[in-house]
């Protein structure tokens, strides 16, 4: 990432820690291999949380008392996050690119969460194949700016300030059929879900883990129980129907041009992390 937009990031940025922090996985291959890159560049970093934008999930209490959560994919108004979407409401401690887009909707960065980390954290992909490259830019279509002569620019543009100018050489490679082929090939749209407390997908793991030895998508997220902590609702529209005033919004992202998507509260007590014990024994 240019220097220029890297000095501008929050500070926490870079002072994670795994003995003060957990991640929040969200739904998608998006959050989980941004948790798998996180939970290598800061050993151990743990995901301890899963929020679906109707549920949130926690483990035991005992793991999570005293940590602060880094939101992973999701956008929430407050707190740490690492997102990738245009927001409705702006949180200041989000690590999300288009809090610095200048212009209307269409000039947004269209980029990954996963390529967002990737270019915050300095990782060298050159020596990546293109397989590898492949899969990191079909994460929530990332390549599809790419074979838009209406938003080309914007997205080359994009790719520069993240220094990820590897997928410019990439893309004059390979058609959209290609791409899509490599969704098909690893189902990177499948998504992520809670069955008896436990995390499960039809992502194909496997060959996704044999593709990237470097990074561990397990991270003992099978053998973990996940309690469901709170409720939300979630709420679809054009722009200018949010009936709810911002302080309610939990997360929030603008879907398409013209459309918003929100979730809030819709039960759970208001401090997270001083009343786990007390939510457990009522859930």
């Amino acid at each position: 990432m240019k220097k220029e937009y890297r000095d501008k990031l929050p500070k926490w940025v870079d002072e994670v820690d795994s003995n003060k922090n957990i991640l929040i996985l969200t739904d998608d291959i998006d959050s989980l291999f941004s948790c798998a890159i996180l939970n290598d560049y800061f050993w151990g970093l743990n995901v301890e949380g899963f929020y679906n934008f109707k549920e949130l999930y926690f483990t035991e209490p005992k793991k999570i008392k005293g940590m602060q959560p880094i939101w992973i994919d999701s956008d929430c108004s407050t707190g740490k996050v690492f997102g990738n979407h245009v927001t409705y409401v702006k949180n200041d401690n989000a690590i999300n690119m288009n809090q610095f887009k200048s212009g209307g909707y269409t000039n947004k960065y269209a980029g990954s969460t996963v390529l967002t980390i990737l270019s915050v954290y300095d990782y060298d992909l050159t020596q990546f194949s293109d397989e590898q490259l492949m899969v990191l830019l079909a994460i929530d279509s990332s390549f599809l700016g790419a074979y838009s002569d209406y938003f080309y620019n914007t997205w080359e543009k994009w790719m520069n300030i993240m220094e990820l100018d590897v997928f410019i050489n990439l893309v004059d490679k390979y058609t959209i059929d290609d791409f899509n082929n490599i969704i098909k090939k690893y189902s990177l749209k499948e998504k992520i879900r809670i069955k008896n407390g436990k995390l499960k997908t039809d992502i194909k793991l496997k060959g996704i883990r044999k593709l990237f030895p470097l990074f561990d998508f397990d991270m003992n997220l099978g053998e973990k129980q996940f309690n469901k902590f709170m409720e939300f609702e979630t709420f679809y529209g054009k722009m200018g129907f949010i009936k709810h005033d911002e302080n309610k919004i939990f997360s929030s992202a603008r879907t398409y041009k013209n459309q918003m998507s929100y979730s809030v509260k819709k039960k759970g007590v208001k401090n997270l992390w001083q009343k786990q014990k007390q939510v457990y024994s009522t859930t």
